[in-house]
């Protein structure tokens, strides 16, 4: 083995540290769940393959050089400790100080960094202030500059109000970003916000909390790369310090992720009509808000999708749960869609867990009647994929999931392929 050429070790390391859609261009594909839906699919892979990693470069010297891009290519800080020793280890070799003498900066092989500071277990004992967090995080960015994802999250305890400016104003550097997702639990302020965008010419994903706009118009100069959009908030364009459109310019946005907040209608409003010629698909994010009234709400959004939307084709929606799914009795909330993509985020289902799926596969049903160019249903979440998968076996739940896998419709599970298969192989197991 210690005489296999490095090719070879290249090719091992890179098997044995691979995570799915995690990188450019994989990631695209999973562009419709950026921000948590993809965090949590996504983050708990990619915190085990950190601890690959590190035994990687722990085993020799060799092995150090050979395994330290793999290291460095995907960044996951979980800390503010993680955080502050990548920054001083990126800072140490940098300049020319680092452990392993002739190593070249570690930053340059870095394409991901994801920052999602978790406190659990240790929140009392914190000694970290939101500008110190911020003025490490901004450091880190500066040693990383072909970064091509982002993905920030801190908790409200850590950061209030918006972000320090020393994030956006290091986050100018990465020239080469195409996935940006700071919706987390802080804002970056709008204007820094807006001159990172003009300085990030490839972008092709953001998800951010909240963004400007003035009669629906998207600064052109800022988006005309990105293709999907995702919004807590519109924020109306009123005092706007950075650029406006005066005339409808070139967008290349044909997804929007929408969070059903019940804020800002007017702006959404305004948005939608004036890109519905570009959009061809919509989610709609419940941001679980218990005061909301969703049932009411949801049909305001979909009723705006219908009027203002004719060249809308994908729906994705995101519920508490699947009993929230309500259905006309001649389907006139919904525009005329050819994919609808569901995701119920209840996971401990009750005891009677099984009327959820009744009426799940019953609304899918007459959903299929009342919307004629509606041809394929999609459970976007593994975890209600596994539900199904359950309560296949209850005899009450079976004839109503089988009646909609036996008609016109293509159901499929998270990853694309017929439910049935798969529900067949959970029969076979009986």
């Amino acid at each position: 083995m210690s005489r296999c050429p490095p090719e070879v070790w290249d090719r091992i390391f890179d098997v044995a540290t691979y995570v799915p859609y995690t990188l450019v261009p994989e990631i695209f594909e999973k562009a419709s769940f950026i921000g948590a839906p993809y965090n949590d699919e996504y983050h708990p892979a990619l915190r085990a393959t950190r601890a690959t990693k590190y035994n990687l470069v722990c085993v020799c010297k060799h092995w150090w050089y050979l395994a330290t891009p793999y290291l460095y290519r995907t960044i996951y800080i979980d800390s503010p400790r993680s955080l502050l020793s990548l920054s001083n280890t990126l800072r140490s070799y940098a300049e020319g100080g680092g452990v392993m003498a002739h190593a070249s900066r570690l930053g340059l092989w870095a394409q991901r960094l994801d920052v999602s500071i978790e406190l659990a277990g240790h929140p009392n004992n914190l000694t970290y202030y939101p500008d110190d967090l911020a003025d490490h995080l901004a450091e880190i960015i500066k040693y990383l500059p072909n970064l091509t994802i982002i993905s920030i999250a801190f908790p409200s305890s850590l950061i209030y109000g918006p972000m320090p400016p020393t994030v956006p104003h290091s986050l100018r550097g990465c020239a080469s970003l195409r996935v940006l997702d700071c919706e987390g639990s802080f804002s970056l302020p709008l204007q820094d916000l807006e001159e990172l965008l003009m300085n990030s010419p490839h972008l092709r994903i953001l998800n951010c909390h909240h963004l400007r706009w003035a009669n629906g118009l998207l600064p052109s100069s800022t988006l005309s790369s990105l293709s999907t959009l995702g919004l807590r908030e519109a924020v109306p364009g009123i005092d706007h310090t950075g650029e406006t459109c005066s005339q409808e310019t070139h967008v290349r946005v044909n997804e929007v992720i929408v969070h059903v907040t019940g804020r800002h209608l007017d702006q959404w409003s305004d948005f939608v009509q004036r890109y519905s010629r570009c959009l061809t698909s919509i989610q709609l994010r419940y941001d679980g808000n218990p005061e909301l009234e969703l049932d009411g709400y949801l049909d305001i959004y979909l009723d705006m999708i219908k009027q203002s939307c004719p060249s809308i084709r994908r729906l994705t929606i995101f519920l508490p749960s699947f009993e929230w799914l309500r259905v006309d009795i001649d389907g006139s909330s919904f525009p005329a869609i050819e994919y609808l993509g569901l995701r119920a985020a209840e996971r401990h289902l009750p005891s009677y867990g099984h009327r959820r799926f009744i009426i799940l596969f019953h609304r899918i049903a007459t959903l299929k009647t009342q919307i004629p160019t509606l041809s394929v249903v999609q459970l976007v979440d593994h975890v209600n994929v596994e539900q199904v998968c359950e309560y296949y076996s209850d005899p009450s739940v079976r004839p109503h999931v089988d009646r909609v896998l036996n008609g016109m419709l293509r159901v499929q599970d998270h990853e694309g392929n017929p439910l049935s298969e798969r529900l067949a192989a959970t029969a076979s197991t009986w």
